[in-house]
């Protein structure tokens, strides 16, 4: 079913709007990417990041891969790096530890309710129905501030619902020098939102 949606998301015509796909896009701590989706309770997620350092410029504690929340504790979605490694989810914390090691490449997935880390099964969370604010990627969208920036790089992040439906599918590319992401579901690219620029990845 993830193929078929995958087959599904080739969009017509070759040319793209940057020069390059790069392996990954490192953010110093101050970039973030406002990707413009809002996370639903019952989808699924997959992404490759690490981190640098455990806690962020903005907060102690915590330093967030991908995020959107109400408030903390309160309708969010979220992948952090906060004490051995945090995965937030609904209105509780349901956690799935075992992203504590900087500068360690980790593979991340949430399908169908189930949370795996490197391929390891952290947790098994219930689904049910519900949205977020609009989630970001290299920090936590908290009700429209900006918290928790990660000191780390992201080598990509797909999230689609129970169907296969890809909602988005960003990869790291570079156009005139300057790092973005691309989302192969809209078509467009994802620039910083934040101060300074993205450091880049080797080209693919």
């Amino acid at each position: 079913m993830i193929e078929l949606a995958r087959r599904r998301m080739v969009m017509g015509g070759s040319a793209k709007p940057y020069d390059a796909e790069v392996e990954y896009l490192v953010s110093t701590g101050n970039q973030c990417v406002k990707t413009g989706i809002v996370y639903n309770g019952r989808d699924s997620m997959e992404m490759k990041a690490s981190f640098f350092l455990k806690s962020s410029p903005q907060d102690q504690y915590s330093a967030t891969f991908v995020g959107g929340r109400v408030a903390y504790n309160s309708r969010g979605f979220q992948v952090s790096t906060f004490d051995n490694g945090t995965f937030m989810y609904g209105n509780n914390l349901n956690q799935g530890r075992g992203i504590s090691s900087a500068y360690t490449d980790y593979t991340i997935t949430f399908i169908n309710g189930v949370l795996r880390i490197n391929g390891v099964v952290k947790n098994t969370i219930g689904l049910y129905s519900y949205t977020t604010p609009e989630i970001y990627l290299f920090c936590n969208n908290e009700n429209g501030s900006i918290r928790e920036n990660l000191t780390g790089r992201i080598y990509y992040f797909r999230l689609y619902d129970g169907a296969g439906n890809y909602k988005c599918d960003f990869i790291p590319v570079r156009k005139n020098g300057i790092g973005y992401m691309y989302d192969k579901v809209s078509g467009q690219l994802f620039g910083n939102q934040g101060t300074g620029q993205f450091i880049i990845g080797p080209d693919k």
